[in-house]
């Protein structure tokens, strides 16, 4: 009982209602908003397809005329959002509480591994989730529901694996048996974004240099890793599907990435430039705090770095961070949302390194938030956002006179249609999957189908014998043929 009232009180707490405020505010209302990204409409409609039956784990599907040869990006991520939908259905709210589900794993397992290493200390918990919300592009990954959505939980629960292993006195059995577990998530990571994702792999690597136990660290290493190089060495060379899939992802991610295709960038360094900016404001909030403790305290500077070479952990972890972020400076396609699982480990390996001035800050808050003034706030604050967010499935984040005008145009499309495009439309990544979602209605260019989709901003010509469809549209006229070549 007395757990229960603790429990309600941290729960009901200013501090957590702010937050809670905060994550409503930056993920949650917008992921519920009408519209989408670009890549979140690309992988929600290859989801779709294979929810459907309409494509298979090595051999996923866009469209029947655009991508129809989906290598693009490995097949986990499509196959989990897939079942999801096989179960619950592919309608609006169905889709983004996948995104919800992922977004309260990854809490889950942030919650369980500081834990494991500070003990039970809810207020480090929600300091926690403060600095994570603090970078931006974090927040953006889970509105905009790409693939990282599925890469930060799998490495998180990789972690959880390592480090309670390290943390527990457990039998060789259980030594096996985590390594075998670490080892297949590092699998299925692969196997969700590519190599880059599989960047926990340094975990037993980095525990070697900066933890004791040397041979038993070394024994869970060899397993972990030896696992996942029979599991890879099957999958791409032995194993049919897998290696039709992978003959061709090399050629087009690999090799293309490799040779600069789709840069989106000139400096190899800018991704490293971005994994700071993106960490000013968790760097931020910290640095104020030093100053403010050294100027109460005056506690010399060097207690930090010497308390930063006692924190094999925080080592550890900022180790790690930098193995998922600084080896995309390779190719010049860079792109901030491909560093989200890098930043819990950032702010992890923060927060190990700082948790005396942490606690300290956090005690001087707890006085602040005691307040009568800031609980009303922090209630007023959480209420507002719950109104927004019942406002937010109402409103359009983008997308809105494309997502009219589709509803506009399907009732005269039926499934499986084909329609007619110019080739300035062939990207249009948006439009192509909400029709192929709705109707299964793909695009294609340079052919005369009965209906033509005419772009006003590209306001190409419109080919001959087609006459328009007298509908009310903000951007995308239907055309259809009156008469069909022979």
């Amino acid at each position: 009982m007395q757990n229960q009232k603790t429990f309600r009180h941290i729960v009901l707490s200013p501090a957590a209602l702010i937050i809670g405020a905060a994550l409503i505010f930056l993920i949650i209302a917008p992921l519920f908003q009408k519209g989408l990204f670009i890549d979140g409409y690309l992988y929600k409609t290859v989801a779709i397809n294979f929810s459907r039956g309409d494509s298979t784990f090595w051999h996923m599907k866009f469209t029947n005329t655009i991508m129809p040869d989906f290598f693009e990006q490995p097949p986990f991520f499509f196959c989990a959002n897939g079942w999801w939908f096989r179960l619950f259905g592919n309608a609006f709210f169905a889709d983004k509480l996948f995104t919800v589900f992922l977004l309260g794993i990854t809490f889950y397992l942030l919650y369980k591994l500081l834990r494991l290493l500070v003990g039970n200390s809810p207020y480090l918990f929600i300091t926690l989730l403060f600095f994570t919300l603090l970078v931006q592009v974090w927040c953006w990954t889970f509105v905009n529901q790409v693939i990282e959505t599925l890469v930060i939980p799998l490495s998180l629960g990789g972690t959880y694996f390592f480090v309670h292993w390290l943390k527990r006195t457990l039998t060789i059995f259980h030594t096996y048996l985590y390594a075998l577990a670490f080892g297949l998530i590092c699998y299925l990571l692969f196997l969700t974004k590519g190599f880059q994702s599989v960047f926990i792999a340094v975990l037993p690597m980095g525990a070697l240099l900066v933890l004791h136990g040397k041979k038993r660290l070394l024994l869970f290493a060899t397993l972990a890793y030896s696992f996942l190089a029979v599991l890879l060495v099957y999958t791409l060379f032995y194993d049919t599907g897998g290696q039709y899939w992978f003959s061709h992802y090399i050629q087009k991610r690999l090799y293309a990435s490799l040779n600069n295709v789709g840069a989106t960038t000139t400096n190899h360094f800018d991704i490293i430039f971005r994994t700071f900016t993106e960490l000013l404001g968790p760097l931020g909030v910290t640095a104020v705090l030093l100053f403010f403790i050294r100027y109460k305290k005056g506690y010399p500077w060097r207690l930090l770095f010497k308390r930063l070479k006692h924190s094999p952990y925080a080592l550890l972890f900022f180790f790690t961070a930098l193995a998922g972020s600084f080896p995309f400076a390779i190719t010049l396609e860079q792109r901030g949302f491909y560093l989200s699982p890098s930043f819990a480990f950032y702010t992890l390996g923060l927060m190990l390194w700082l948790k005396p001035y942490l606690l300290a800050g956090i005690r001087f808050l707890k006085t602040v938030f005691e307040n009568n003034y800031v609980s009303y706030f922090s209630r007023f604050a959480f209420g507002i956002a719950l109104v927004y967010l019942i406002y937010s499935p109402f409103h359009y984040r983008q997308n809105e006179s494309m997502l009219k005008d589709v509803a506009a145009l399907t009732p005269f499309l039926k499934n499986g249609d084909t329609v007619s495009i110019d080739a300035a439309m062939w990207n249009h990544v948006s439009l192509q999957s909400e029709l192929f979602i709705r109707k299964q209605v793909s695009m294609e260019c340079d052919k005369h189908h009965l209906f033509f989709l005419h772009d006003r901003e590209t306001n190409a010509p419109i080919p001959d014998k087609y006459h328009r469809l007298n509908l009310t549209t903000q951007q995308f006229d239907l055309y259809v043929l009156t008469q069909r070549n022979p």
